[in-house]
Formats: structure tokens, sequence, C-alpha cells
């Protein structure tokens, strides 16, 4: 059985990927799935200004940087750093 704490974390992360995703601007290429890899490229490694870059305006205006840093610090905290995807599953 798989730990509660991965769980957890992977359904924060998902969910927030799947937010943060609608709200891209058109201008990043790929596929979704290649956009939110992207992303959360940019989280792990803390790179904070070019995943705040993808946002589209609405999204700057509701997460600031400063606050989606904070965010992604909050997540990591509770959960300790990403290691990696556990599963993948596309549909």
């Amino acid at each position: 059985m798989k730990n509660p704490r991965w769980r957890a974390l992977s359904l924060a992360t998902l969910l927030l990927l799947l937010t943060l995703t609608s709200c891209i601007q058109p201008r990043n290429e790929g596929t979704p799935d290649e956009i939110a890899r992207r992303f959360l490229e940019y989280l792990v490694k803390e790179d904070f200004p070019a995943a705040f870059s993808m946002f589209d305006n609405t999204m700057k205006a509701l997460l600031p940087e400063p606050l989606l840093l904070s965010t992604w610090q909050e997540i990591t905290s509770q959960f300790g750093p990403y290691s990696g995807e556990l599963e993948y599953k596309e549909e």
C-alpha cells in the first residue's frame, strides 16, 4: 500500500497542475501534459519566475509570484520535496 502522505502530495500536485494549466498562456507550446510537466519542472527547480511567466493575466492576478512561491514551499514543507511521479495515467 502506498504511503498516504504521497497520495496527498500527488493529489495536491495534480489539482494544482490541472487548475494552473487551464490558465497557462496560449504561447506555451506543447500538449497539456507537456506544459504541465514543464511547469512542474520549474517548481521543482524553484524557478518561480519561469513558472509564473507561464500564467495568463488572470492567473497572475490570482496567484502572484510570491504567493506561488509560498504555496509551493508550504506543500513541500508538509509533504517533503518532490521526488518524482509514482504513476502516470492519461485519460
